[in-house]
């Protein structure tokens, strides 16, 4: 009978049915607990599904029934060396211990419990497999080239080193360790520079208000409405705003929280509310701050003030167009003086309340603030010389489609008839206040939106204009533009210190908008209409102001309402990168009852510029919290034309379709087959079953191979608008591997063996990169050799060095050094610093401002200054090339820092690299990777 089971578990071993195989073999054992084979193949089973806790277990017993096979004096005793199963025990006993301590199944600090410690204790077990290993050693020769006993040497000395570097230290020494290492990690870039470090300053959204407490987009699953409020507990919400903007989908996440919080009854706790918003660039942040300000000072004035108006009026402008008159200009700098006191002077918190900034953000949004209390430099008519009409493509007549108000009548239509259903009167003692067509023309001749109703008698010019009163219309249109040279301001909130003073994105220090207000309006409108009251507000009373100060409003209730359960939460930052630096401290101190978690997550066109959905997947998805109603969302703005649907979009990044995701990355891909126009939908998709259940060992280590050709050699990228950027480094591939253990269930050693082999420069591979342009389609031919053959990892040796030696304490699974790297620490990776002299300027297929930077450095005995342009230009090649040249190339994809106009560069590398480099005489380029281009001399 246990040789039946036995049978059946090797049959379904060879067809990868772990989970049979396991029972099988269990049950074979359990028939004949005397044979050690039955253990033995229950042992490699167990290994190769990740158990090794369990793995550990079997092959002890295995051993245990070995040495009860091999009788000395009447008890039983070491096996002999020249039994055939003893060796290959002990070579899956260490690695099951290797890799169970580093994945985190077990720890040696555990404390155990006191037992008698006999021969046949699992402790005396382990005893005796350790002095059978010297004994095998010292008969078989430490030197053997044997490749059994070579692995057996390797993982016992790999072994052994980590039991005696425990026994050093005690458990917290050891988690400071990992945590220290995990921290390099993190620190190391995870996407490459851009040529210069200059952040665009994106002032004004354009995509629809999303309030994270719907649902899945088309389908409307997993909203959060009063019903799942109360069912499923959900008394502590936190949301995160990847590239939070202007935060718009932040204040309709806001008031539609307060909606449903107004159907609950009154003994029922109303949840908190975390926000935390995310933008590479402090201005925006610093601008929604304002925001805040403004509506913290509106909640503290009496109802009757007449400057809640004023402020209210402030808001608009400075929300929505690029001049406001000089009242509102006066208010900007004084909230931005007053929050600029109150955050760098530590206070009590009046206009922050329910802000949190912390000190790595404060340090950045501080002088934005700082330069905005201030009177600007800049005037009103230089500003209209940069954005004429005829430059504004939002413009009319060219503000179209269904999300302009000016072009959809039926929209209008509807909104005239719900206004007088509801007894609402119209408005038609002053033009333009009930024709959006009217006021859209109005700003393409002025580029002023009109102020409210009632504060048009403090503009008797505009006044007079649109009433069509007094002189010619040359005249009043005359009298109009100076009115607004003089009297208008330029919005300060549309200038910062570093991007609108830079040549590329600005005129003579001056933005160039190219958008108009009434392109959006309808999305401000519609995100009002969550609120069921609203519609029993409308008029037909459509000017701008009146439809964003609806909005504004309800934002403002909002934050009034939720009171103390609302806390937002600003970093200045990549999100990408970001959240992992967040969560665990390196941005500085945060409070411990801030969340480590999310529930749902916007990225508001992030992954375009941040590996798409891989990106998301890898870096942000282990950050959600276990609950069916997480899921990270995202939309797609930069390059919709290169994909016909989202599937074509998750391929080319990732070369997974949905199932592929669900089952590699063990995650939900919804509606892969809606347009780039739609949302992308992740959620983590909860295992039933063991990895390797889902996943053949081979399955994975070709896709891992396949993605580890794409890391080393980007594909070329496309001019716009078809641009698609993969700006990944070595670290980023590093994170990639450890994310299959940590979240995706896979077992450790299958991804630790394909990096064992990439440190040793052993792998073999069939995979042909893709050396035409971007995207990569599903149907796409020729992506593997006929045969494999060894890739050659040489001219990245460098980079991966410098990563191994900085991080190796915190891989969750096994690896072992060669012998030169195997006593270095993180102390013998230093920084380096050099000059470069930018040669690309003239270059018209080159953006400095795309994260493309790579450094390559030569030797020029075996790389001449000429050649080396064609390195670059073919870095596919380095992988199959055996000449003496590819031993004179190192590839960097990590920078510290970059910045060609100062000439200046900086990245990580060990030591003892840089002294050969130097003693040989070796140089360095910057060259731009989605090109394959030199950027440097």
């Amino acid at each position: 009978m246990a040789e039946i089971a036995k049978d059946r578990g090797a049959a379904a071993y060879r067809r990868g049915d772990f989970e049979q195989a396991a029972e099988s073999f269990a049950l074979a054992a359990r028939l004949d607990p005397t044979d050690p084979i039955y253990p033995s193949n229950l042992s490699a089973v167990l290994y190769e599904q990740g158990q090794y806790i369990k793995a550990v277990d079997a092959t002890i017993n295995s051993w245990r029934a070995l040495r009860a096979k091999h009788i000395v004096e009447d008890k039983p005793s070491t096996p002999l060396l020249s039994n055939a199963l003893a060796p290959k025990l002990a070579t899956r006993f260490a690695k099951s211990k290797l890799n169970g301590i580093l994945s985190g199944a077990f720890s040696l600090h555990d404390k155990k419990p006191k037992k008698k410690l006999t021969s046949e204790s699992n402790l005396g077990i382990e005893q005796d497999i350790d002095v059978f290993v010297n004994s095998y050693l010292e008969e078989n020769g430490w030197a053997s080239t044997d490749g059994k006993v070579e692995e057996l040497w390797a993982v016992w000395s790999e072994w052994r080193a980590t039991v005696s570097r425990c026994n050093l230290h005690v458990k917290e020494a050891c988690q400071q360790a990992m945590a220290e290492a995990r921290r390099r990690l993190r620190d190391f870039p995870i996407f490459r520079k851009c040529l210069e470090p200059t952040v665009e300053y994106y002032k004004f959204g354009n995509d629809p208000i999303r309030s994270l407490l719907d649902g899945v987009a088309k389908t409307k699953e997993f909203p959060i409405n009063i019903t799942n409020l109360r069912r499923d507990k959900l008394f502590d919400l936190a949301f995160l705003f990847g590239g939070s903007g202007d935060a718009r989908h932040v204040f309709g996440t806001i008031f539609h929280l307060t909606d449903v919080c107004s159907n609950l009854k009154r003994h029922e706790k109303v949840p908190t509310m975390h926000l935390t918003l995310v933008d590479i660039h402090p201005a925006p942040l610093a601008r929604v701050m304002l925001v805040f300000a403004m509506m913290r000072k509106i909640l503290r004035m009496p109802r009757s003030d007449d400057r809640r108006f004023e402020f209210e009026t402030t808001i608009f402008y400075l929300y929505t167009t690029i001049l406001m008159p000089d009242y509102c200009h006066n208010i900007v700098i004084d909230t931005a003086r007053e929050l600029f006191l109150e955050l760098s002077q530590g206070g009590k918190r009046v206009l922050s309340k329910c802000l949190h900034i912390g000190q790595h953000t404060l340090e950045q949004v501080l002088p934005v603030l700082e330069y905005w209390s201030v009177q600007l430099p800049k005037t009103t008519k230089e500003f209209l010389q940069v954005n004429p009409a005829n430059h504004l493509v939002g413009g009319i007549p060219h503000v179209k489609g269904a999300n302009s108000l000016t072009q959809n009548p039926m929209y209008m239509q509807m909104l005239r008839t719900a206004a007088q259903q509801y007894g609402s009167p119209k408005m038609t003692d002053i033009p333009c206040y009930d024709d959006p067509d009217a006021e859209a023309a109005v700003y393409e001749t002025l580029k002023v939106l009109l102020p409210p109703r009632s504060l048009l008698d403090r503009h008797s010019v505009i006044e007079s204009y649109i009433r069509k009163q007094g002189g010619t219309e040359q005249t009043r249109l005359r009298a109009a533009q100076r009115d607004i040279e003089e009297n208008w301001k330029p919005n300060p909130t549309l200038f910062d210190n570093s991007a609108t003073e830079h040549y590329k994105f600005s005129h003579k220090g001056y933005p160039v908008i190219s958008s108009s207000p009434h392109g959006i309006l309808r999305f401000y409108l519609d995100a009002a209409m969550y609120i069921p009251e609203v519609i029993k507000k409308l008029t037909v009373d459509t000017s701008a102001f009146a439809i964003m100060m609806q909005f504004f409003r309800l934002a403002t209730e909002g934050v009034e309402e939720l009171e103390d359960d609302l806390t937002v939460e600003f970093v200045a930052g990549d999100v990408t990168a970001g959240v992992a630096k967040l969560v665990n401290g390196d941005l500085g101190p945060r409070p411990d009852h801030f969340p480590k978690k999310y529930l749902r997550m916007w990225l508001n066109n992030v992954p375009d510029y941040t590996s798409g959905p891989l990106g998301s997947a890898v870096h942000l998805v282990p950050y959600l919290e276990d609950s069916k109603y997480s899921m990270v969302l995202s939309n797609c703005l930069l390059n919709c034309s290169s994909f016909a649907n989202l599937n074509e979009l998750c391929f080319n990044y990732t070369y997974c379709h949905a199932d592929g995701m669900r089952d590699i990355f063990g995650i939900l891909y919804r509606d892969e087959k809606g347009t780039t126009f739609d949302e992308m939908n992740l959620s983590v998709f909860p295992r039933q079953s063991f990895f390797s259940s889902t996943v053949y060992k081979k399955k994975l280590h070709d896709y891992l191979k396949l993605m580890f050709v794409r890391f080393l050699c980007p594909p070329r990228s496309p001019h716009m608008p078809f641009r698609i950027d993969e700006p990944w480094t070595f670290a980023y591939f590093f994170t990639f591997l450890i994310y299959f253990v940590q979240n995706a269930g896979c077992p450790a050693h299958w991804v630790g063996e394909i990096l064992q082999s990439i440190v040793d420069d052993k792998l073999v591979t069939d995979v042909i990169p893709h050396t035409g342009n971007l995207p990569i389609q599903p149907a796409a031919k020729n992506v593997r050799m006929a045969s494999a053959r060894k890739v050659n990892l040489k001219p990245w040796r460098a980079e991966l060095e410098t990563l191994l030696v900085s991080v190796k304490p915190m891989l969750p699974f096994s690896i072992i050094l060669p012998e030169d790297l195997a006593s270095l620490t993180h102390q013998d990776i230093a920084t380096y610093t050099a000059g470069i002299t930018y040669t690309a300027e003239t270059r018209f297929d080159i953006s400095p401002f795309i994260k493309t930077a790579g450094l390559v450095f030569y030797n020029p005995s075996l790389i001449t200054d000429s050649e080396i342009g064609r390195v670059v230009g073919r870095v596919v090649d380095l992988l199959d090339d055996t000449s003496p040249r590819a031993q004179g190339v190192q590839l960097v994809s990590m920078q510290e820092s970059l910045d060609v106009r100062k000439g200046i560069v900086s990245w990580k590398m060990r030591k003892g690299w840089v002294e050969t480099m130097v003693k040989g005489g070796w140089k360095m380029m910057v060259y731009v990777s989605n090109q394959g281009v030199p950027g440097t001399r």
